[in-house]
């Protein structure tokens, strides 16, 4: 029977780590909020945000890396990951399908490519790492012995995750955004602020329209938001200026606390005393689904319109 023992791996970026295994025991590793176990004889090399599982002889190697969220089950979906890949060219993946594997869902996919010039087998497995995903891709040699392909075989079915982190209340999930409303200043006859806020999963394009005048943006991370997600605040200030008769109401509509991102506009508003009233919100804090608009309300009768693509 073949020994075991845990070795963690701290999260190093930026620096090169090498751990030999010992070439008479399997060794147990947490690499990027996955387990996984390597044979005897395996090492660790780590640079950057990837580690490389490399064999005693060459033949073929792993790659772990962590992601925002599971890729689709989809053949496109790991294609566009390896080709985004430095090195890897002529990608074919054949198949991707669900998986689970020890109690935890992910995702397996299998296909061809060329690792910097060499053609390849590749298989990946991508597995939840609480509030992120761990992919784990292995290229293979297809001159590569029997042996090395069991072992390969081997690490890709030791992978365990850990389950996904449930969305708290005020959080998206994939297929729903997260809207909140805030009323900054309140009774000040001419002057009313209010921060819009949208949380979306990372990677999608977020639209903020009022009058089809606005912003569409990939979202930012704050360091209270989890790594696959991304966020839209927008601040809109607006001010009352002149006598009723020939009132204006100057609109300041500011994004992402950044210099520079926002949009002005000077509106008609003859006849007001005050902004009472100017701002009317229809919908409640909550998620709504992705990819349909969303009608938040108006401003000065213009509607306000938030889309996650």
């Amino acid at each position: 029977m073949r020994l075991r023992r845990p070795v963690f791996l701290a999260p190093l970026l930026g620096l090169v780590l090498f751990q030999p295994a010992n070439a008479r025991a399997d060794t147990q590793v947490v690499l990027a909020g996955a387990q996984l176990t390597m044979p005897g004889g395996w090492a660790l090399h780590k640079q950057g945000e990837v580690t490389a599982l490399l064999p005693p002889k060459t033949g073929a190697h792993l790659e772990v890396v962590h992601l925002p969220g599971i890729p689709a089950a989809d053949p496109k979906a790991f294609a566009e990951l390896l080709r985004a890949r430095k090195g890897t060219e002529e990608v074919d993946v054949a198949k991707a399908a669900a998986l689970e594997q020890h109690g935890v869902k992910g995702v397996a996919a299998e296909g061809t490519a060329k690792d910097r010039g060499v053609p390849v087998r590749v298989r990946v497995v991508a597995v939840p790492g609480g509030d992120h995903a761990v992919l784990v891709t292995a290229f293979i040699n297809k001159d590569a012995g029997e042996q090395l392909q069991k072992e390969v075989a081997s690490i890709l079915q030791s992978v365990r995750g850990q389950p996904a982190t449930p969305p708290s209340k005020e959080e998206p999930t994939a297929d729903q955004f997260y809207l909140k409303v805030e009323n900054l200043i309140d009774n000040v006859a001419d002057l009313d602020v209010r921060r819009f806020t949208v949380l979306a999963p990372a990677g999608r394009p977020l639209n903020f329209l009022v009058g089809g005048k606005g912003v569409r943006s990939m979202g930012h991370r704050t360091p209270q938001d989890k790594e696959n997600v991304r966020r839209l605040e927008a601040i809109v200030v607006l001010r009352l200026h002149g006598e009723a008769k020939n009132a204006k109401i100057r609109r300041l509509m500011k994004f992402h606390r950044t210099k520079g991102v926002a949009v002005e506009a000077d509106l008609d508003a003859t006849g007001r005393e005050s902004l009472a009233g100017v701002v009317e919100v229809k919908v409640k804090p909550g998620r709504y689904p992705v990819g349909k608009p969303l009608v938040i309300g108006t401003v000065n009768g213009e509607d306000v319109v938030v889309t996650v693509e």
